[in-house]
């Protein structure tokens, strides 16, 4: 609607030009010829001038600003010949008043708002929020970059204590959520290749498109790599990268980074190098263009760009996106690369990390040691979450047997059908199709990203010690995954069910028991055993939801009277499954240590953890839980 009446005056004007150039009639052939050549010839250097010219020098607003102009002196100087010709009052008047009107529009119109214009309000699933003025204005973004470049507008915002790059107003990288992905992106192909125990580790020649934040090519930098290539098509990209120096560690400063400004498909196809590691990390394949590096010919071209020993890994964005276009990027990927393993960045993340090579991904025992040694490595893993060798395995988002069954038959990607070029964009309108699909995938089934089909040996024999057994079951538990925890220590030689207290408190094997055993336990039936028989009250909101919300409405004003009062509200909004909250109560009460004894507490935290997907957080306090669980008299909630 918005667009609707200028492109309809626009259209309006060639039909217009070639009535008035056909009035003598005689020469009406080379007339109209004429102007489809002065038409055709306009298109083309104002397409070229508008997007190498002046956009880069402009910005948007002033290119804009400049076609109005240009476009106000040329009705000015038709306006003039009209009158030349034929000198009227009224159509002087008429005239008159356009110009006086277009020119009054032109200098009493707003600037552009930059947070607006970079809000991203095209997805589907944002847009509500988005265009509300009262959300819009709680959100309160603060700009601190912004660039019209020659592919894209780059922005940076801030909005709390979180910043966010944006490119067109897609969000591309942030200091925030998005942390775990950009840092296993570069660290997981290293990782995974030191498996491999003959092949050497360090002075590895690498390649990555795209540098967004830099966080992810300063993760690659932790690793004694020899050079790393980073293939970045938007310049104001790189000079953005700046507002995220706090967390990138300044890759930009690194002499073994090399910055090479083209676009990532012509690097890797012409480049005579090759390398060790290929690292793509492209944005969402619904936006224009992306989806060229997620075609079967890109995936054959990079693979002929890696040595013996070499592996590519590619970021896949499972969230808006249909299953059947996530089969489709596998199954392409799968057909390049014999060899295919699936990650997720972090427990229940739908950003997932392909990781493809021409011999088999090793599996040892012992975790990836060789990587875990490396200092810089192992201190650049805890920064996002991952504190255990073992939690690779647990990361496992599908194995190859998984992958290779959920994509057979997927139709490929090829340059010539440009299958997601045009069918990934629906899935930003239809995005819950893709959600509902994965909701169930990671939310109802508990047993997926098996490893156990790749370890050099299974069910474990003398190579698998006691402690790998424990750590192997304690990753796979803080990914999400208690269901496949127990059929782990099953194969060992354990029973979750009744070997938890036969084996001694110093068996590495008898926390995850331990831990399993109390994950099968209800919240409700805990508090009903261990909370203090004198508070009737919670007793009776256990099973009451009235009296919980009775209970919750009269605490929520004196929840900083005391510790002891919020611990009570915050277990009620656990009881009343309102985890969100519960987990901000329940951290406010973390520095405390008056319920160290109390199981309680220990219990209602691990499951509002456990809830709110945080695992690692959940499996130490389920642990604190079992270990006193029996303590004859907990702290009293009661002052």
């Amino acid at each position: 609607l918005v667009v609707f009446l200028p492109s309809f005056l626009q259209g309006i004007c060639f039909p217009l030009v070639i009535r008035a150039v056909t009035s003598r009639g005689v020469e009406a052939g080379s007339d109209v010829g004429n102007a489809y050549a002065y038409n055709t010839t306009g298109a083309i250097v104002g397409s070229f001038a508008a997007g190498f010219v002046l956009m880069p020098r402009l910005g948007l607003q002033g290119a804009i600003s400049t076609v109005i102009v240009l476009n106000l002196l040329i009705a000015l100087l038709l306006a003039m010949a009209e009158l030349r010709l034929q000198r009227d009052r009224r159509r002087l008047f008429a005239l008159g008043l356009a110009m006086a009107t277009s020119v009054g529009f032109f200098f009493a119109a707003p600037a552009l708002d930059q947070a607006r214009l970079t809000s991203g309000v095209f997805r589907a699933e944002m847009a509500r929020d988005v265009l509300s003025p009262r959300t819009f204005a709680e959100r309160d973004p603060e700009i601190l970059f912004y660039e019209d470049g020659l592919t894209a507008t780059i922005s940076v915002e801030r909005i709390g204590d979180t910043t966010t790059l944006k490119a067109n107003g897609k969000p591309e990288a942030s200091d925030g959520a998005d942390m775990p992905t950009q840092v296993m992106v570069g660290l997981l192909p290293f990782i995974l290749r030191s498996g491999w125990d003959d092949v050497p580790l360090g002075d590895e020649r690498v390649a990555m498109i795209g540098f967004g934040s830099g966080v992810t090519a300063g993760a690659s930098l932790q690793w004694p790599l020899e050079r790393l290539d980073v293939v970045e098509i938007e310049s104001a990209m790189i000079d953005a990268s700046r507002h995220f120096e706090h967390v990138n560690h300044r890759p930009l400063d690194d002499p073994r980074l090399h910055v090479v400004e083209s676009d990532g498909r012509n690097y890797v196809e012409y480049t005579s190098r090759t390398f060790d590691v290929i690292i793509s990390e492209p944005s969402n394949p619904w936006i224009a263009g992306v989806s060229s590096l997620f075609t079967l010919e890109f995936f054959e071209r990079a693979r002929h760009k890696l040595e013996p020993h070499g592996v590519f890994a590619q970021w896949v964005q499972l969230y808006e996106m249909s299953p059947d276009n996530v089969r489709t990027v596998f199954e392409t990927f799968h057909t390049v690369f014999p060899h295919v393993q699936a990650y997720s960045s972090r427990p229940k993340s739908t950003d997932i990390i392909l990781v493809g090579s021409d011999r088999p991904l090793s599996f040892p025992p012992e975790g990836y040691q060789r990587a875990w040694e490396i200092d810089t490595v192992r201190q650049e893993l805890h920064r996002v979450g991952v504190d255990s060798v073992h939690q690779i395995y647990g990361l496992l988002f599908m194995n190859q047997r998984q992958l290779r069954s959920f994509a057979s038959g997927a139709e490929l990607n090829t340059d010539d059908n440009g299958l997601l070029e045009f069918s990934a964009p629906r899935d930003v309108i239809f995005h819950r199709r893709g959600q509902r699909f994965f909701t169930h995938w990671y939310f109802e089934v508990d047993d997926y990203g098996d490893p156990r089909h790749y370890f050099d040996s299974w069910p474990p024999e003398a190579d698998w010690s006691t402690q790998n057994i424990a750590d192997l079951a304690r990753a796979t538990w803080v990914a999400g995954k208690s269901a496949l925890t127990r059929d782990i220590l099953r194969d060992a030689g354990y029973a979750p069910d009744d070997e938890a207290d036969s084996l001694p408190d110093t068996h590495p094997v008898a926390e995850p028991l331990r831990v399993l055993r109390a994950t099968d336990l209800f919240l409700a039936d805990v508090v009903a055993a261990h909370w203090p028989e004198e508070d009737a009250q919670v007793h009776a909101a256990i099973a009451d939801s009235r009296l919980r919300s009775t209970l919750l409405e009269s605490l929520a004003d004196q929840i900083d009277d005391s510790p002891t009062t919020r611990y009570r509200y915050a277990l009620l909004l656990a009881l009343d499954r309102q985890f969100r909250r519960a987990q901000r109560q329940f951290e406010h009460l973390h520095d405390t240590d008056a319920y160290d004894d109390d199981p309680v507490y220990h219990f209602a935290r691990a499951e509002v953890w456990r809830i709110r997907r945080r695992y690692a957080r959940a499996y130490d306090a389920f642990l604190s839980y079992s270990h006193i669980k029996d303590a004859p008299d907990p702290v009293s909630p009661i002052e």
